[in-house]
């Protein structure tokens, strides 16, 4: 049984990689490699017993993997589900079972199942136990054949490595192998392209000899052709030739005759331009007459505009000469009437200023007066005070002498009480 928690085809771990697939014998590997195992043959890669289908199981991690190394989990082929410690192992092996032999895998599943002792679980009372049950992870089963346990419940990888060896020489052999014979194809197809252009080329050689013959051959048909024809052109020049001659015989006769008409038009034609020509003189004459008289008549037609013009443009010079005048004289009578009002208006002006400044300097007197009146007012009432004040100052530095009460409850006059300034 594949007792591992490793696919024992890839190696790798099941919970790292996809899905996983049962076989019917119990082993367990991920989908992807029994599928391309089973391509090859109809057995299982660990015991070779005859497989028909794979049951699918969907890997799933549960916190029972973090368990002690030692304490693993394993399934029976009837089903049952234990939890049995790695030191029960100890000094046991598994005898390593060969491709075909049967018996020693029988051998090896009766050993492993005499050191595990079951619990009582349901699968005994035809119930499955919930670990063996689809969605689980698969269980950590014994090593693959030919491996032994460890005391602690390592592996051993030896003859893994070993085998892996031998499978890798194997590989660089056959591909090796691959490659010459890959070699060899190649130098085949080369000789076949070789023969094959060979061939080619001399089909093409035979082709262009039969081509050359056909060519030749129809050169000659051309040119037998070509001489023919020259013959047949030959005789019919000869025929146009002759009728030409006859042609150009006709063509003479009828040019010569054309000739004489001509001739004799000729001479009407001319007979007739003479006369047109003269009669064309007399009307030129007759024309020129006309067109001097004509023309007299226009130069005094307009000599006598032109009088007309020039009198009426003195007429108008005249006109324009007295309006002028006219306006002059108008323009000399507004200008006079003009000045007088100014004259006037500054008369005027004047007058007003010169009342205005009477009036100013008359006010000016008024004020000037006033103030001196004012100035007089003040100049005596200070006075005034100054005699007031000194007497009160000598009656009591007197009385004061004299031993009688001072005059102290008198408030003392202020200089400045009566005046509204100082001296």
């Amino acid at each position: 049984m594949s007792t591992s928690s490793t696919c024992p085809i890839c190696l790798t771990d099941f919970v790292e990689r996809g899905e996983i697939a049962k076989t019917p014998c119990g082993h367990f590997y991920h989908i992807e490699c029994i599928n391309r195992a089973l391509v090859e043959s109809r057995r299982c890669p660990y015991c070779r017993a005859n497989v028909v289908g794979v049951e699918k199981i969907q890997a799933n991690t549960r916190p029972d993997r973090h368990q002690h190394q030692s304490h693993r989990r394993y399934v029976t082929p009837n089903g049952i589900v234990t939890h049995v410690d790695h030191d029960s192992f100890r000094n046991h092996h598994l005898v390593d079972a060969g491709d075909n032999d049967e018996d020693l895998v029988t051998m090896n599943a009766a050993l492993f199942e005499s050191l595990i002792q079951p619990q009582p679980t349901g699968a005994q009372f035809g119930r499955p136990h919930p670990s063996s049950q689809l969605g689980n992870r698969p269980p950590r089963l014994a090593p693959l054949p030919g491996m032994t346990l460890h005391p602690n419940g390592k592996k051993k990888k030896k003859k893994k490595k070993k085998k892996k060896k031998k499978k890798k020489k194997k590989k660089k052999k056959k591909k090796k192998k691959k490659k010459k014979k890959k070699k060899k194809k190649k130098k085949k197809k080369k000789k076949k392209k070789k023969k094959k252009k060979k061939k080619k080329k001399k089909k093409k050689k035979k082709k262009k000899k039969k081509k050359k013959k056909k060519k030749k051959k129809k050169k000659k048909k051309k040119k037998k052709k070509k001489k023919k024809k020259k013959k047949k052109k030959k005789k019919k020049k000869k025929k146009k030739k002759k009728k030409k001659k006859k042609k150009k015989k006709k063509k003479k006769k009828k040019k010569k005759k054309k000739k004489k008409k001509k001739k004799k038009k000729k001479k009407k034609k001319k007979k007739k331009k003479k006369k047109k020509k003269k009669k064309k003189k007399k009307k030129k004459k007759k024309k020129k007459k006309k067109k001097k008289k004509k023309k007299k008549k226009k130069k005094k037609k307009k000599k006598k505009k032109k009088k007309k013009k020039k009198k009426k443009k003195k007429k108008k010079k005249k006109k324009k000469k007295k309006k002028k005048k006219k306006k002059k004289k108008k323009k000399k009578k507004k200008k006079k009437k003009k000045k007088k009002k100014k004259k006037k208006k500054k008369k005027k002006k004047k007058k007003k200023k010169k009342k205005k400044k009477k009036k100013k300097k008359k006010k000016k007197k008024k004020k000037k007066k006033k103030k001196k009146k004012k100035k007089k007012k003040k100049k005596s009432d200070l006075v005034q005070h100054d005699i007031l004040s000194l007497f009160l100052v000598v009656c009591a530095v007197t009385l004061f002498q004299i031993g009688l009460p001072s005059t102290a409850h008198f408030p003392a006059p202020r200089f400045m009480d009566s005046v509204g300034g100082g001296r």
